[in-house]
């Protein structure tokens, strides 16, 4: 019988779980500058654009990419790393275009909507009070 680690105790995804739950609950109660700033924060309400736009920019990128003259010059490992960069650039540029565009104005709206209905729903409860 060998020694037992935490690898045979409990799998990675569990441990990995057990981590982010910790991280999650200590920023819960107890902000870190670092982790929790204008830039985390600018990223945060991005990402779902850019969850959205990155997968049009690699299809995009793909095509573009291979035509570039200059790219068969290039090692394999520095071919990755440019366009990695790049695809990210791209969908962080994109994604602040359609967020301020697209889901800003779609979140203002949805929250009109539910003005509307919540003062809609209190009138009928001032009737409905006001009538007893």
């Amino acid at each position: 019988m060998g020694i037992q680690t935490y690898k045979n105790l409990l799998p990675p995804h569990v441990i990995y779980g057990i981590a982010f739950l910790i991280l999650a609950l200590s920023l819960h109660f107890s902000a870190n500058r670092i982790l929790v700033n204008k830039a985390t924060v600018f990223i945060g309400k991005l990402s779902f654009s850019i969850y959205l736009v990155h997968f049009l920019i690699i299809e995009i990128f793909k095509i573009v990419f291979t035509k570039l003259p200059f790219i068969d010059l290039l090692q394999n490992d520095i071919k990755f790393t440019f366009a990695y960069l790049l695809v990210i650039l791209l969908s962080c540029f994109v994604s602040i275009f359609t967020y301020k565009v697209i889901e800003k104005p779609g979140i203002n709206i949805g929250k009109m909507i539910i003005n509307r209905f919540n003062l809609e729903k209190n009138q009928r409860k001032m009737l409905h009070h006001n009538r007893n």
